[in-house]
């Protein structure tokens, strides 16, 4: 299972649709207090593919809380945001993301990142 977080409607679904494409199922949540949440509730959870720019909390606020209890060899954490700005992919790392995907999401790049992170049959 994929957790897909982000604000954005048409973003959760683009990205929804593009895993069940590739045969894999996801939950959804909608801001970083969300996905912390699902985090701890599922043990399912194989990837997460973390907006940056949400309300209720952040994706690096959300990331370092996770790393908390999930280590980063225990559940990859892939960041997706238009953030651009100078030193964006330090700060990625140092909250504990696995990996950086800029928007606007391009579908073979988000296949591969997913293909990096999990076996898809």
């Amino acid at each position: 299972m994929i957790l897909i977080v982000d604000d954005n409607t048409l973003n959760r679904m683009i990205l929804m649709k593009l895993i069940r494409r590739m045969g894999l199922h996801g939950y959804t949540a909608t801001n970083g207090a969300e996905a912390v949440d699902f985090v701890r509730k599922k043990d399912d959870i194989e990837l997460v593919l973390m907006d940056i720019m949400m309300p209720v909390m952040n994706g690096l606020d959300a990331t370092l809380k996770i790393r908390e209890f999930k280590k980063i060899e225990e559940l990859p954490i892939v960041a997706v945001t238009a953030d651009s700005t100078e030193g964006i992919k330090e700060k990625l790392e140092k909250a504990g993301c696995n990996d950086f995907v800029a928007k606007p999401i391009r579908k073979e790049i988000i296949e591969n990142i997913i293909k990096k992170y999990i076996v898809v049959s």
